[in-house]
């Protein structure tokens, strides 16, 4: 009986989020805009090393480019769920 009191009881909590929203949202622009420069680096990396022929260096960049889809894409993982 007691266990029920304890799960029926009504808690109120406050509902403004909007601070943390906005601290959230103004690291994910941020996640996101990182995320493209990389895309850009890793993208010239590939050209300038297709130029040389250098494989290792084009190996590099293209985890560079990969990488920075990941990093660009936590911002649209994210704002699924917010």
């Amino acid at each position: 009986i007691a266990l029920n009191q304890v799960l029926l009881t009504t808690s109120y909590a406050a509902t403004d989020t909007s601070q943390i929203d906005a601290v959230f949202t103004w690291i994910l622009d941020w996640t996101q805009k990182i995320g493209i420069g990389v895309i850009i680096w890793g993208a010239i990396s590939i050209g300038l090393a297709y130029k040389n022929e250098d494989s290792n260096a084009m190996e590099k960049g293209l985890k560079m480019l990969v990488s920075g889809f990941m990093v660009a894409s936590i911002d649209l993982l994210v704002s699924q769920f917010m």
